[in-house]
């Protein structure tokens, strides 16, 4: 699992680059040590995967919001 969270702080840190994703989640994903539930790990790697700062504002607006990744950080 260890694994799974280094990719999640590396696609994490590439999206604030890269696409914007907010610092506030940026920092919370960095915190991250251990996790009980590898389901909704996968699940928070495959929402920073294909996050887009435009997710929900339109109808051809593909990915995951700020909004679903902070909604499963809660769940963690």
């Amino acid at each position: 699992m260890k694994e799974q969270i280094s990719k999640l702080k590396y696609l994490a840190k590439l999206q604030n680059a890269k696409s914007d994703l907010p610092d506030y989640l940026l920092n919370k994903i960095l915190k991250i040590e251990q996790v009980k539930d590898k389901k909704l790990l996968d699940v928070l790697i495959k929402y920073v995967e294909q996050f887009s700062p435009d997710a929900g504002l339109g109808c051809f607006s593909d990915g995951y919001s700020a909004k679903d990744i902070e909604e499963v950080l809660k769940k963690l």
